[in-house]
């Protein structure tokens, strides 16, 4: 466990703009499909049944993944431009 904490050292504006980028796609995400959540919405929430459950877990990881891909693109943004 202790390698792969050794594997890169902490960088804290690296953190802050995975962070910054993150909320950035989040509400970007949440603005672009707002129709569509404020459809689902009343089948979502509160989740009365496993049913409806299991849809508010779909919807929630799903608007968590271009959070991680746009993390992702950061590092790989840091790397190539900020770190050459």
């Amino acid at each position: 466990m202790d390698e792969l904490a050794t594997l890169r050292p902490v960088d804290r504006r690296r953190d802050a703009a995975r962070i910054g980028a993150g909320l950035l796609a989040f509400a970007v995400t949440i603005v672009w499909f707002r129709t569509q959540l404020a459809a689902v919405w009343p089948l979502v929430w509160p989740p009365t049944d496993p049913q409806a459950a299991t849809l508010a877990l779909v919807v929630a990881l799903s608007l968590l993944l271009p959070v991680m891909v746009t993390a992702s693109l950061v590092d790989i943004f840091y790397d190539r431009v900020l770190e050459a």
